[in-house]
């Protein structure tokens, strides 16, 4: 049977590209900072959005913006009429300049573009890591720290946590299945470790991820796989993530398992492969990371 593997340039610019995958100069810091205009009160500072997970954070800390990235996603009301400046992967330079911002806020992965192209300019990068569920509370409290947020960014890890403790408690007692997470472009497919946000979300709920039986601890969001080492793992659930051209990937997904050895494997037959929304499910936490873990309980413990 042909196996499913990337070829490593493949593999490296994946995880370039993929706003989940690790950075190891900033794994162990939640926010990383290149300073650089003079200390002022922080909400005075104009600050710029880089990417749509740094703008929804930034509304949950109900810290004001000037500039914001270009999405066909939605982003929070209150950014509404504010500048826009590009595709985070590919932001305006002329236009975040036009801006004078004082702070710019981008995720880890995209750190070597962003310094790029902002790093000889007279504003503050901050980059975050988020590539775990538990990378997200930190955040938080970071970013709160940052632009003395402080309560509000207490407040919203709280409400994580009280919420995490109810669904946790919800499945006591529950057998927990063995999982297997397959990430999935129009092109390939990888599995994703426990150092994934997905991945982290199973561990989080008490599931084992066959995937780790691969990975053999090593520190990377997602591994390459054939057919053969998925059918041999044997997992009790299959979860399906998806990041870009969402539509084009599922259908990648269904041709992939119309092929033999997936039709025969016991988790088809028993039709417990499920197809992660997109909206709550990414290659890193997001805002909705509360509601990511509550509703994969449901998906693994019903």
């Amino acid at each position: 049977m042909k196996n499913i593997k990337l070829s490593v340039i493949l593999v490296f610019s994946m995880m370039l590209l993929l706003t989940g995958c690790g950075n190891k100069d900033v794994s162990e810091k939640p926010v990383e900072v290149k300073a650089a205009k003079t200390q002022e009160v922080i909400q005075e500072k104009k600050v710029v959005a880089g990417t749509v997970m740094a703008a929804e954070l930034l509304d949950l800390l109900e810290v004001d913006l000037v500039g914001v990235p270009s999405t066909k996603k939605g982003l929070p009301k209150r950014y509404e009429g504010v500048a826009e400046i590009g595709m985070p992967m590919k932001p305006d330079l002329e236009k975040i300049v036009s801006l004078d911002p004082d702070i710019f806020v981008s995720d880890a992965t995209l750190k070597e573009a962003v310094d790029g192209l902002l790093g000889d300019k007279e504003m503050e990068l901050v980059y975050m890591n988020n590539n775990s569920y538990e990378d997200l509370e930190t955040t938080i409290t970071s970013l709160g720290e940052k632009f003395n947020k402080e309560d509000k960014a207490k407040e919203v890890v709280d409400n994580m946590k009280e919420k995490e403790k109810e669904i946790l408690k919800s499945i006591e007692g529950k057998e927990s299945p063995r999982v297997m997470v397959i990430f999935g472009t129009t092109e390939s497919f990888m599995l994703a470790t426990n150092n994934s946000f997905v991945g982290s979300l199973v561990e989080k709920l008490g599931a084992t991820n066959v995937t780790d039986e691969l990975s053999k601890g090593a520190p990377t969001p997602y591994v390459p796989f054939s057919l053969e080492q998925a059918v041999a793992l044997n997992p009790d659930i299959i979860l399906r993530l998806t990041h870009m051209e969402v539509e084009a990937s599922k259908a990648a997904f269904d041709q992939e398992f119309s092929k033999g050895l997936w039709q025969n494997m016991k988790t088809v037959k028993e039709d417990k492969v499920y197809d992660l929304d997109p909206e709550y499910f990414g290659v890193t936490a997001n805002s909705r990371s509360s509601e990511s873990l509550e509703k994969l309980a449901e998906i693994l413990y019903k």
